[in-house]
């Protein structure tokens, strides 16, 4: 007889040991990426606000230098003045990757469930692009000259000073700028890994309602079959089949007769009505 079926789980369950210390590891790494973030777009905001109230601004040429220019009928450069075009570069800069951390690390978050995987390949996909970007900066920064004169000036004032603090600690900048790298490509590694648990769980779990629903089909077709359609002498249908002669070559036989008895009267109705012998009559 048709047995319950066992409660259906609500989603994919990743029964994997090793994705709950993947999670707690992933978790810390976020939210030390969501730190960084928070600290780079803290920074652009200062920059912005010490740009607009202080004006770290080239210093406009002096009478004698105007004096000068003059002197060999060349154009004086243009007084000093606020621009917020590209002169604040190092600005955007900083607040772009400070934007572009904090969307690495909410993706992280979210995608720690099961349930969000697509979330996780999202936050695979972004971290991915964050490295490979910071890996080009840093191959601009620790190369040779011809590559940080084509650096544009910063109004601003503070690319300088980074650059000044890159010079004199090269050896220090360089070991952090690779432990960083380091521990994001870490990180990378986990997501890629929980992902795959993730990714094995749901299709495992895909796989299990497809045989659930084939059993439950299964188990409904032997119990109307047992209920309506059994093939023993004593079931509901062979007493009607008996009974009636619905056999289904018997019953299609019969229906063939009978039509054709059917026809063969209507046809004799027809002849009597119009005064002809019926068929078979001398």
């Amino acid at each position: 007889m048709y047995t319950p079926l066992p409660a259906r789980e609500g989603g994919p369950v990743t029964r994997n040991p090793l994705a709950a210390p993947l999670r707690g590891t992933l978790r810390v790494f976020n939210a030390a990426l969501a730190v960084v973030s928070l600290s780079l777009l803290a920074s652009t905001l200062y920059m912005y606000i010490v740009y607009h109230r202080t004006g770290l601004l080239p210093p406009a040429p002096t009478p004698s230098e105007t004096f000068k220019h003059l002197k060999l009928m060349e154009p004086a450069p243009p007084p000093a003045s606020i621009d917020d075009g590209n002169t604040l570069w190092f600005l955007w800069l900083v607040g772009s990757f400070g934007a572009i951390f904090l969307a690495v690390a909410s993706s992280g978050m979210v995608g720690l469930q099961p349930e969000n995987r697509q979330r996780l390949f999202m936050h695979i996909i972004l971290l991915t692009g964050l490295i490979l970007t910071e890996v080009a900066v840093l191959i601009v920064l620790f190369t040779d000259d011809p590559w940080r004169e084509k650096i544009p000036e910063d109004l601003t004032g503070f690319w300088p000073l980074v650059e000044n603090c890159i010079d004199k600690n090269t050896r220090v900048v360089k070991l952090a700028a690779l432990a960083a790298i380091g521990a994001q490509l870490a990180g990378l590694g986990a997501s890629c890994w929980l992902h795959s648990m993730y990714q094995s769980a749901y299709e495992d779990w895909i796989d299990g309602v497809e045989a659930e629903e084939t059993r439950v089909q299964q188990e409904l077709g032997r119990a109307a079959e047992q209920a309506y359609a059994g093939s023993g002498p004593s079931s509901w249908q062979s007493r009607i089949r008996g009974k009636y002669g619905l056999n289904s070559k018997e019953w299609e036989a019969t229906a063939l007769a009978a039509a054709a008895v059917q026809q063969e009267g209507l046809v004799d109705e027809g002849r009597r009505r119009s005064g002809l012998p019926e068929i078979g009559t001398p």
